[in-house]
């Protein structure tokens, strides 16, 4: 008996090595996994941008996904994830990059953000006044001007009323 164990358990020569391969299935698990750990790290981290969107899109209003672009052009869904996630053509972004060298607004206020853009730039305060007259002032929130799909397509008309945003197509 003790010969048939060690028999059973010795490699016998000639035949080929047993090679396991793990499912392709059971590989997108761990990635996936792993992907929506580092996600939700990011997310949850302390950096400045991340803060400021997580700002915005927590609201009880602020829809995402295609609750939110499926109602858009092709154009103001590029237009409006640029602006939610500050990679526009704002100062701000621009001197990030070194394309610039100034990072204010042209009216020399203050720094040119998102925020600062839609809300505050005496430059474009004809077009906000219009804004605010279709939404209503209690609206005039980012997470309301970029999260409340009642509301998206008037911000992306003032965005495009001040000409400030190159739209790309």
């Amino acid at each position: 008996m003790d010969i048939h164990k060690h028999a059973a358990k010795e490699k016998i020569q000639g035949d080929p090595p047993i090679n396991v391969y793990k499912l392709k299935s059971a590989l997108n698990i761990v990635i996936n996994t792993h992907t929506a750990n580092e996600i939700k790290a990011n997310w949850n981290s302390d950096s400045i941008t991340n803060k400021r969107y997580r700002r915005f899109t927590r609201s009880r209003r602020a829809k995402t996904g295609t609750q939110l672009y499926n109602s858009l052009t092709r154009k103001q869904g590029a237009t409006l994830a640029q602006l939610r996630t500050e990679h526009c053509r704002l100062n701000q972004y621009l001197h990030r990059f070194k394309i610039i060298d100034d990072p204010n607004c042209e009216c020399g206020h203050r720094i040119e953000t998102v925020e600062y853009f839609l809300l505050h730039c005496r430059t474009y305060g004809k077009e906000r006044k219009e804004l605010r007259e279709k939404i209503g002032w209690r609206k005039m929130r980012m997470p309301d001007l970029l999260g409340n799909p009642k509301i998206i397509k008037d911000t992306l008309e003032y965005v495009e009323k001040t000409g400030r945003l190159k739209f790309i197509t």
